[in-house]
C-alpha cells in the first residue's frame, strides 16, 4: 500500500505524465519491464507519442498478472 503522506505520484503512466516530467522524451530510452499486457499498453502509448522502435528496451515476466 503506498503511505498516505507519499508525495509523489500515482496510479499509471499516461502520455500527459511522461510529457509533463519528461519532456524531452523523444531524445530518451524507456525500459519497460513486467507482465506482457502491461507492456505492450506501454509500448502503445510510447509508439503513439512517436517514440522510435530502437529507444524502446521490453523485458516480460509472463508470470506476474
Amino acid at each position: 500500500a503506498i503511505p498516505r503522506n507519499w508525495p509523489g505520484l500515482v496510479g499509471r503512466i499516461s502520455e500527459q505524465v511522461i510529457l509533463e516530467a519528461v519532456p524531452d522524451y523523444q531524445e530518451r530510452t524507456f525500459y519497460l519491464s513486467g507482465p506482457p499486457d502491461m507492456v505492450k499498453a506501454y509500448e502503445h502509448v510510447l509508439k503513439n507519442m512517436k517514440v522510435r522502435n530502437y529507444q524502446i528496451k521490453k523485458d516480460y515476466f509472463p508470470g506476474l498478472v
